[in-house]
């Protein structure tokens, strides 16, 4: 999320020292306040709306120049977040998007937190007599972790392709349907 700077803006009042002066006996009156702080001891900054807005162009500047560096990656500071804190890294593939990979930044340096994406479920039928059967879904990456089962015991496949968004499986021919899932990770 990139910074959204504010826009400062001084005050302006018709009167900007008059105010109004209560008695107890409810009756009031108007007076004029003259600021009397004797010896400036020490040049403070002014509370001026173009002090204010220089300072939002400062830290608007930085974060749009700040890239922090990951292993060789650039991450933009844009991508991770409010606070600076945490990167989500992810992944698009056939427009789903995944998180691949989570870093949060402690006292200076980026750790990778251990993620493991949920599983998902994919599902099919070989057909009596067919050899080939072809599983897709985006989750499906060439680096995905696939566990495959089939609804007959001891039945397993001979070959196995993965690319990215199917999963190509090849049996011995069989005399019933067989139940196929595979579980990527």
């Amino acid at each position: 999320m990139a910074y959204v700077s504010k826009q400062w803006t001084d005050f302006d009042y018709q009167y900007p020292t008059r105010y109004t002066l209560w008695h107890e006996d409810l009756s009031s009156e108007v007076i004029t306040l003259e600021n009397n702080f004797g010896v400036e001891r020490v040049t403070g900054d002014s509370w001026e709306a173009s002090v204010m807005n220089a300072m939002e162009a400062r830290i608007s500047a930085g974060f749009d120049a700040a890239e922090e560096t990951r292993d060789g990656a650039t991450v933009p500071t844009a991508a991770i977040g409010k606070d600076g804190d945490l990167y989500v890294q992810t992944e698009t593939v056939s427009n789903v998007t995944s998180v691949v990979a989570l870093f949060v930044r402690v006292d200076g340096a980026w750790h990778e937190i251990p993620y493991q994406r949920p599983p998902v479920e994919v599902t099919g039928t070989l057909t009596a007599g067919s050899v080939t059967i072809t599983l897709q879904d985006a989750s499906i990456l060439t680096t995905s972790t696939i566990d495959i089962y089939t609804d007959a015991w001891g039945v397993n496949p001979e070959t196995v392709v993965v690319t990215t968004g199917q999963i190509v499986m090849t049996f011995e021919a069989q005399v019933a349907d067989l139940g196929v899932k595979v579980v990527i990770k």
